[in-house]
């Protein structure tokens, strides 16, 4: 399922069904890269699954710093993101 809506700290975007992967990491990236202090980061699909995570920018660049390395931390973690 795809990703329809995403939270950075009190920022919250939704996503058209047809609404590619990369875009979502931009939202994402684009709150977290220069942030100095922890952020909740959740994501939502179409079914209403959900995954949360609390980090600092540290963690965001250890994890999900690109696209690539964001959809192989959802994929171990067994969250649904199939565009």
């Amino acid at each position: 399922m795809a990703i329809i809506r995403a939270a950075v700290g009190d920022a919250l975007q939704e996503f058209s069904e047809g609404a590619g992967f990369d875009e979502v990491w931009r939202f994402i990236d684009k709150h977290m890269a220069s942030s100095d202090v922890e952020r909740a980061i959740v994501l939502m699909d179409q079914g209403g699954a959900t995954i949360e995570e609390i980090w600092d920018s540290s963690l965001y660049f250890a994890h999900w710093e690109t696209p690539s390395k964001m959809r192989a931390y959802l994929d171990l973690a067994g969250f649904d993101q199939d565009e």
